[in-house]
């Protein structure tokens, strides 16, 4: 996995190899050095069926053949229309009410950027997803002692905790571990494709 991080490509190496290749024990990983509470968190495991609704409804609202000057109005109706169907399977999910709108906003941003690079003639919907993406991205200012002089800080992104910068001395190590992040990012990343795949460039 690379990732964009303070405007430079970061290499990450998987959590397994990390640990073969400096001996360590099998707990090193971002649960360890923040572990997740997962007291009144939502689930995602018994609510597929309903999040396929929630799917097919903000499809359903989706402008088709629309000039662009149509989008940019629509996209804002469209993040509602978002938030009213994930608010109405929430008993299923059970997600907090920050949960619902960072979900909501998350949505409109990645639709509302397409459009403005529909705008400008290139909308490539992998690249501003991964723009999108990157710009969220967050190092942990904390910093966890670890080992011989090791400095350990979580990363995180728009769907959570992704991994862990390693500071050894002078080296900077990048570990991919996504074992808390949300769950749901597969989903939301082929939701979004698939609404922006209606965005046509002017």
């Amino acid at each position: 996995m690379r990732l964009l991080i303070n405007g430079v490509w970061c290499e990450f190496t998987p959590l397994k190899d990390y640990r073969a290749t400096h001996q360590l024990p099998t707990e090193f990983g971002v649960s360890h050095f923040e572990p997740k509470d997962y007291s009144g968190l939502g689930k995602l495991d018994t609510a597929g069926s309903s999040m396929n609704n929630l799917r097919d409804r903000v499809l359903a609202a989706t402008p088709r053949q629309r000039p662009i000057t149509e989008w940019l109005g629509h996209s804002d109706t469209l993040q509602a229309t978002f938030e009213r169907e994930l608010r109405y399977i929430n008993p299923d999910i059970g997600l907090q009410e920050p949960e619902i709108e960072f979900a909501a906003a998350g949505f409109g941003d990645v639709v509302r950027a397409m459009v403005y690079a529909a705008v400008r003639g290139h909308a490539n919907f992998d690249s501003v997803y991964a723009e999108w993406l990157h710009s969220s991205i967050k190092i942990a200012s904390h910093s966890h002692d670890y080992g011989e002089g090791w400095q350990i800080q979580v990363i995180s992104h728009a769907y959570g905790r992704i991994g862990l910068q390693v500071t050894r001395q002078d080296v900077i190590d990048y570990v991919v571990d996504t074992r808390l992040a949300c769950p749901a990012e597969g989903f939301m990343l082929q939701l979004l494709r698939d609404v922006t795949s209606h965005i046509q460039p002017r």
